[in-house]
């Protein structure tokens, strides 16, 4: 793999600040899944047409989950992801990924079935991807901690009304949960998960996304997770 072809792709602030908390081989993974959410996070922003948005997430869903070669050559992203080499559980994972924000099209208000089947995919997704785990996504160990990140960051950059205290509450369902063995994640899904649990645990809605309170947090936090 060309590693500018994956260094070019953008991320968000937490997922650059996350690639200094991985290990140097780790790095072109996880930024290939941090570029990956947020292109299909950016499908959920932008198209307002669920039918629209529905055919949106089947191309990602065809071209990495499902291999179809006809879709996707020429975008930097796919070309990256095909030349990173795509096993059998990453494509299982994708697919979650993907069908994790599907899950979003077309509701007008959140209700805690959409949201945890929205989270569980989504965070279960990613979680099994940037961890690198060769199991399938039915015995993914990373599934819950996943979901309550994912309801988290959601509720930080969603501009409905009420939907942002919908995600804590959704998230709030999870606790009290049990971290997995920490041979199961990486230091940067650790700090994560911590992030998270900071703000449900206190019922705090984290405005405009990663704030300068999140990177104290990360920073202070570091040595000790």
């Amino acid at each position: 793999m060309q590693m500018g072809m994956v260094n070019d792709l953008p991320i968000s602030a937490l997922g650059q600040l996350m690639l200094g908390y991985v290990t140097r081989d780790q790095r072109p993974l996880h930024r290939l899944c941090w570029a990956l959410d947020a292109r299909l996070a950016g499908v959920f922003r932008s198209v307002r047409e669920p039918a629209i948005a529905d055919i949106r997430f089947a191309w990602w869903r065809d071209a990495l989950a499902r291999n179809d070669q006809s879709k996707g050559r020429g975008d930097p992203l796919i070309d990256a992801w095909r030349s990173f080499g795509l096993a059998h559980t990453h494509r299982a994972y994708v697919e979650e990924l993907v069908d994790g924000w599907a899950q979003l099209v077309g509701q007008d208000g959140f209700d805690a079935l959409v949201l945890s089947q929205f989270a569980e995919a989504r965070g279960g997704g990613l979680f099994g991807l940037m961890a690198g785990l060769d199991v399938p996504p039915t015995a993914n160990p990373l599934r819950a901690v996943g979901a309550q990140w994912a309801l988290w960051d959601l509720a930080g950059h969603i501009g409905q009304d009420g939907a942002a205290e919908a995600c804590l509450a959704a998230a709030a369902a999870y606790e009290p949960l049990p971290l997995p063995q920490r041979a199961d994640m990486p230091k940067a899904l650790r700090l994560m998960v911590r992030l998270a649990r900071s703000d449900v645990r206190r019922d705090h809605v984290p405005l405009r996304g990663f704030a300068l309170r999140h990177y104290l947090h990360v920073l202070v936090a570091a040595p000790f997770v």
